[in-house]
């Protein structure tokens, strides 16, 4: 069975009850140990740090792909815990140079979306990062990848991102790889969604949905 931890205010799942059957699946909003002996986890908020420090308390051999504009995602994983040579990323677009150093000195592996010539091969490379044997793969999408066209409501709002298409198309390659262990959502402004009918959340639901297949 999957778990899904919430935090409070979330629309997302809102949004994904509207299309699929979330009967099966444990909802919850507070955090326990013993919840992450689930077959698959999921964490839908803006403040995951205590998600991961659970995680990476319970599993061994962990490898990470972080969707993001920037760098904090990566910052949490390694403050949590996380060795910088089991994280790759990919989508930066909105780096300063004291990212740029911090990455360089963490040898930190990422790509940066203005690098990236062919979404198919870019994707075909993280499967392969994460697909070893005896490995628990996470998997964290902050929305800022997606570009504010797709997706009004961020809270990091950075043109020049991924299309809708384009991070559904991620979701269901890597939904495919049988290690993914955890999948975390985060970086939508839900107030403001309420006045953009919805769009950023229910992106945020299918990215999300393929993985519940």
């Amino acid at each position: 069975m999957s778990i899904i931890f919430q935090q409070k205010d979330n629309l997302v799942l809102k949004e994904l009850e509207k299309v699929r059957d979330l009967s099966t699946i444990n909802l919850k909003y507070n955090l326990e140990s013993n919840d992450f002996d689930h077959d698959k986890l999921f964490f839908v908020g803006d403040d995951e740090t205590k998600f991961l420090k659970l995680f990476r308390g319970r599993f061994t051999n962990n490898l990470v792909i972080i969707f993001d504009s920037r760098a904090l995602s990566i910052k949490n994983f390694l403050s949590s815990g996380f060795s910088h040579d089991s994280i790759i990323a990919f989508g930066l677009r909105n780096l300063t140079l004291s990212d740029r150093q911090f990455l360089d000195s963490n040898k930190i592996k990422y790509h940066e979306i203005k690098n990236v010539e062919d979404i198919e091969f870019a994707c075909d490379s993280l499967m392969e990062f994460i697909n070893k044997p005896g490995s628990n793969a996470v998997i964290s999408f902050d929305m800022s990848v997606v570009d504010p066209s797709f997706a009004p409501s961020l809270t990091e709002l950075v043109p020049g991102g991924l299309s809708s298409r384009e991070i559904i198309y991620f979701s269901k390659r890597l939904s495919l790889v049988k290690n993914v262990k955890a999948v975390i959502l985060k970086g939508i402004d839900y107030e403001n969604d309420k006045n953009n009918k919805m769009i950023t959340s229910k992106l945020g639901a299918m990215v999300i949905g393929e993985f519940l297949k």
